[in-house]
């Protein structure tokens, strides 16, 4: 018996996100059960993306369309390449028995299953949670006659109407993320947590340094500023702590903060992007983490340190708080952050009873359970003729 098709569309693989995370062990959770088709714009290097993620998806296994466009396209228009994927994805869907868009909403002309990860979709969202940049680049997100042109001008090239998405199933990074969407779009969405790779067992707590990693990208919305200005504060009690700043980053923020990282070159370590190995290695070695972005929908990076054992701490609002669930690494402001970090330091059996409590949540973020949920809904969407 021939198996269902299905199409995952994804806009642009750049290894070390949590969205690329979520698309591949997606295509591994139903790759022996479909005959699945990955869709996106630009290069699709499988055997890069397997070694960042630690997924197995095989050439044989699966067949890959790649949507050819210009880099200037690729690299920095991304509501025009949105577009054309869209497109791309629309004029196709018929050839599927279902459509599922890995990386936000997407209009298949038909009920398909879109996968929440950000609010990059939408401005007035991306303003309402801290994620447009700063600066002069800010003014092109703002609603005003060029910025209305070009949004309106990447909608005739997807050839969609406005809001086709909404009839598809939605699924939510978090519950924080469905609460924002169910209450702007009036949608109501499943939960599924991302995935995370790391699963061995921690490494001792003896075993390791009395550091801090920062893990995810350099840019602006991460408030790698403000993550020094905590920890600045911690050391004046405990001088003994340093801090990891692990990641890719924005060439201008880089720029804009090298300054501070100048003046605090004894104890604030710039790493660059690590993968893999290198990266579980780092995170292994230290005790802590750290987050400043604020209203982060999720927050892979948080979740791969918890399984590793770290304890994180993260600003109030946001999936991220779903990840620690204890209110112990869960802060205001700064004040607050610096307060309850040394608190936790001059603590033992504190650290052992937060520990314990991240320790009890490892399985809440497997890939096992992430491609489990994937099935079920993938099933459930087939059972209840979504797809027709």
């Amino acid at each position: 018996m021939s198996r269902r098709r299905i199409g995952i569309c994804f806009p642009l693989f750049r290894p070390g996100g949590g969205a690329e995370a979520s698309a591949l062990w997606a295509v591994e959770a139903l790759k022996d059960e479909y005959a699945l088709t990955l869709i996106s714009a630009g290069r699709v290097s499988l055997s890069r993306l397997n070694a960042c993620y630690g997924t197995r998806i095989a050439k044989r296994e699966i067949r890959v369309v790649e949507i050819p466009l210009p880099n200037l396209v690729l690299c920095t228009f991304a509501t025009v390449r949105g577009a054309l994927l869209n497109r791309y994805c629309l004029r196709h869907a018929p050839e599927y028995e279902a459509m599922i868009s890995a990386y936000n909403v997407m209009d298949f002309g038909r009920r398909g299953i879109q996968l929440i990860a950000d609010f990059s979709f939408d401005s007035s969202l991306r303003k309402a949670y801290g994620d447009l940049p700063l600066g002069w680049r800010r003014g092109l997100y703002e609603p005003r006659l060029l910025r209305s042109a070009y949004v309106a001008a990447s909608r005739l090239l997807a050839g969609t109407g406005n809001g086709g998405w909404r009839k598809n199933l939605t699924v939510a990074n978090s519950r924080w993320t469905r609460d924002v969407i169910g209450k702007a779009f009036g949608i109501a969405a499943e939960v599924v947590y991302p995935p995370v790779v790391e699963e061995k067992p921690p490494r001792p707590w003896k075993d390791q340094d009395n550091g801090f990693v920062y893990l995810g990208r350099v840019s602006f919305e991460k408030r790698i500023e403000r993550i020094i200005e905590i920890l600045a504060a911690v050391r004046v009690r405990r001088p003994d702590i340093h801090l990891h700043i692990v990641g890719g980053a924005s060439k201008s923020y880089l720029r804009s903060i090298e300054p501070l990282l100048r003046r605090n070159r004894d104890w604030v370590y710039f790493e660059g992007p690590k993968f893999m190995a290198e990266k579980s290695a780092l995170i292994d070695a230290h005790r802590y983490g750290i987050s400043a972005r604020a209203n982060e929908p999720f927050g892979i990076a948080v979740a791969e340190m918890v399984q590793s054992g770290n304890l994180v701490f993260v600003p109030e609002g946001g999936g991220q708080v779903e990840i620690v669930d204890h209110p112990d690494l869960i802060y205001e402001n700064p004040g607050d952050a610096a307060a309850k970090i040394a608190a936790i330091l001059d603590s033992p059996a504190r650290q052992k009873a937060v520990r314990d409590h991240l320790l009890s949540r490892r399985g809440r973020f497997s890939p096992a359970r992430y491609m489990a949920e994937v099935r079920k809904l993938v099933r459930g969407f087939f059972s209840d003729g979504a797809s027709s």
